[in-house]
């Protein structure tokens, strides 16, 4: 039986099959914009295909050149009606079978005159058949129910959307925010999951009797932050948060407690970097379980799950996301939950929350 633990190891050998198979996946999207000029872009998406599209949202502009308007697909549907001027919708979801992400590409069809992306696994889904044109993520089927490598595997998609962009309108790319960049990140997925595991168990005890966590970042690991949230929330089953390290100070920072536990997500060398470690100073004199997941080499700290790499701040996720997933695997095991059985079996048909694939 495949385990949430055998996705999260299967990411570096897919991310790197979708880097050699770019070309073919992006043939039809290639040919959908070849004729258009793409400057704004309506994103719906919720969920973790919600997370992996703001974790890729900075890359998105800075390379891409687009301003992107992302929009939860049930706030699309009911609650939007305005604006409307997009050049291209994309609509996200890893498995196509939210019904909320449907309803919302239906909405769109009748709204905006644009072309529809579908972003999926399985361009057979009931989504993909609404779309003018499908881009496969290439993660497969994910057969556990917590999505890591479908995740991953929609982030590094969306990058190598946002470098396609680039290109189409002509855009200069920094070398470390084009497919080098992308490539040297994925190349290091192997070395990051060994990381993460090794500070599990050093710090095992510890994360096992967490009780409350905030996971906290910045720019683009403010996807990364909620994306952690919803994974160890699913697996964990304990109260999570994940935000923005400013956000947290203007009001939920006061429920900080010594026995609750923090997790701050860093990218050193950028602006953000200096502010989030004073406030890991400052909030290791309240709570006696602050622990940082920096994408940089160790600075000696006794909680710091350092990964050692250098990456550009806009591909961080692509690595930052993966020692989150580790540690709610491993958390869960300890705690012996079946992750399996879904925690409510009659969630889906009490909601309809998805439709038949």
């Amino acid at each position: 039986m495949t385990t949430m633990l055998d996705c999260i190891n299967e990411q570096p050998r897919v991310c790197e099959q979708i880097l050699a198979d770019e070309a073919t996946s992006f043939s039809e999207f290639d040919r959908l914009i070849e004729d258009r000029q793409l400057n704004r872009v309506l994103v719906l998406a919720t969920g973790s295909s919600l997370n992996a599209v703001h974790a890729a949202e900075r890359h998105l502009e800075v390379v891409g050149g687009i301003v992107t308007k992302v929009v939860e697909p049930f706030t699309y549907s009911e609650y939007e009606s305005l604006d409307n001027d997009f050049d291209l919708v994309i609509a996200v979801s890893q498995r196509g079978t939210s019904s909320s992400t449907i309803d919302a590409v239906k909405a769109a069809r009748d709204r905006v005159a644009a072309p529809i992306l579908i972003v999926t696994a399985d361009t057979r889904s009931p989504l993909a058949a609404l779309g003018d044109c499908r881009l496969d993520i290439g993660c497969g089927d994910e057969a556990v129910r917590y999505s890591t490598k479908g995740v991953t595997a929609t982030v590094l998609s969306l990058l190598l959307l946002s470098v396609r962009l680039a290109e189409h309108g002509r855009r200069e790319i920094p070398a470390e925010l084009s497919r080098p960049g992308i490539a040297a990140a994925v190349a290091s997925m192997g070395g990051v999951i060994q990381h993460a595991e090794q500070y599990y168990d050093a710090h095992r005890e510890e994360l096992e009797a967490a009780t409350r966590i905030s996971i906290l970042g910045f720019g683009p690991n403010v996807g990364t932050a909620v994306e952690a949230e919803t994974k160890i929330i699913e697996t964990v089953r304990i109260p999570v948060q994940g935000m923005e390290l400013e956000a947290y100070m203007h009001g939920p920072l006061f429920e900080l407690r010594p026995e609750y536990t923090l997790f701050l997500t860093e990218v050193p060398g950028t602006t953000s970097a200096e502010r989030l470690r004073q406030f890991a100073d400052f909030a290791s004199g309240h709570c006696d379980h602050v622990h940082i997941v920096t994408s940089g080499a160790s600075t000696g700290a006794t909680r710091e799950l350092a990964l050692d790499e250098q990456v550009a701040e806009e591909l961080s996720p692509l690595l930052l996301i993966v020692p989150y997933q580790v540690l709610a695997y491993r958390m869960s095991a300890s705690r012996g939950i079946d992750l399996v059985e879904p925690a409510f079996p009659d969630f889906r048909s009490a909601m309809r929350t998805k439709v038949a694939g």
